[in-house]
């Protein structure tokens, strides 16, 4: 799992590798700032006497539990899906973003009688 901080489009964006997942088979779920991931992996038998001397890929049901940061927007999560890489895409709540404060000069009378 990879997760950074776009700051450019104002999102976090977490990606997951999940190779040989049919994406109908995963699920998300998001309440307050807990966002959970789950699915299963189904192996593939092409034989009845398949052997397998290795496999590296391992299958059955899988589920990771993450808390999203500090002022993300969980109302608009969004998920895809491509080439065996879900990437779910939380953004950033415009109240959370930082904001620049004008800093305004007082008045040369008011700093004289200071």
């Amino acid at each position: 799992m990879h997760s950074y901080v776009d700051k450019d489009a104002k999102v976090y964006p977490l990606r997951i590798a999940l190779p040989g997942v049919d994406p109908k088979e995963v699920q998300i779920h998001a309440q307050g700032n807990t966002l959970t991931i789950s699915g299963e992996r189904k192996a593939k038998r092409n034989g009845k006497d398949l052997d397998v001397h290795y496999e590296e890929i391992p299958y059955g049901a899988f589920e990771r539990t993450l808390t999203l940061p500090e002022g993300v927007d969980g109302d608009k999560l969004t998920a895809d899906y491509n080439n065996g890489v879900l990437e779910v895409k939380a953004p950033v709540a415009a109240t959370a973003l930082p904001r620049r404060i004008e800093v305004k000069a007082a008045p040369m009378s008011k700093q004289i009688a200071a």
